[in-house]
């Protein structure tokens, strides 16, 4: 009977061993899925983390682009090199030239210098050569024309 209940404690004891192995392997599995959850949980919060930083940096590149452009904007604006308070009339120029800038409504050097060839020679009756006989005269006073648009003024306000 001895040997019978050594051999009884032994099953019970592989049993308990086995279903003690198979509560641990399940716990384990369950603990990993967990684990994995949660990694994948990280990387999805640090993936969109990543996204809203790109979200913000953007629209702070945007704000500070647009600050840059009204500053520039307002420099254009007020340059030194526009001086609008010296009349046309300082120049020695035609008065088939005068007469086309008063019809323009140009009434200063700065509304003359804040123009480009191209919008003078789009003046009617304005050619090559009174293009030449301005440049040089704007020359004589150390001025001189715009040579290409402004990226931060509107054609509207380049062509006033």
């Amino acid at each position: 009977m001895k040997s019978n209940l050594s051999e009884y404690k032994q099953r019970i004891n592989e049993k308990v061993r086995g279903l003690f192995c198979d509560w641990v392997d399940e716990v384990v599995k369950h603990s990993i899925k967990q684990v994995e959850d949660l990694i994948n949980d990280a990387k999805k919060t640090f993936e969109r983390v990543k996204e809203l930083e790109a979200i913000i940096a953007h629209r702070e590149a945007e704000e500070a682009y647009a600050k840059v452009q009204k500053e520039a904007a307002i420099a254009y604006a007020n340059r030194p090199w526009k001086e609008p308070s010296v009349p046309i009339s300082s120049l020695t120029l035609s008065t088939r030239i005068k007469t086309l800038f008063d019809q323009e409504g140009f009434q200063s050097i700065g509304d003359i210098i804040d123009k480009t060839e191209d919008d003078l020679s789009a003046i009617r009756d304005f050619g090559k050569g009174s293009l030449a006989i301005l440049k040089n005269e704007l020359a004589k006073h150390g001025y001189a024309l715009r040579s290409v648009e402004h990226p931060f003024v509107s054609k509207r306000q380049q062509i006033k």
